[in-house]
């Protein structure tokens, strides 16, 4: 997972981020989890982040075929 300041992440509209080589090569644009397609995360301010820091927790929940 990158850090909430890079500029490489890529978040589906139920924000499950994702690194841009993982989105355009392994997932083919897709989210595994929602199906969704991936646009670029936007950046929070680093002020931002100080008072409302990013979650570290990493969630998968594919949907069956």
């Amino acid at each position: 997972m990158r850090p909430p300041n890079s500029t490489e992440a890529y978040i589906c509209s139920y924000e499950c981020p994702f690194c841009e080589r993982c989105v355009n090569i392994f997932l083919e644009n897709v989210c595994p989890n929602y199906r969704g397609e991936f646009e670029k995360r936007p950046v929070r301010p680093k002020n931002e982040l100080l008072i409302n820091p990013a979650s570290t927790t990493t969630l998968y929940k594919p949907i069956p075929d």
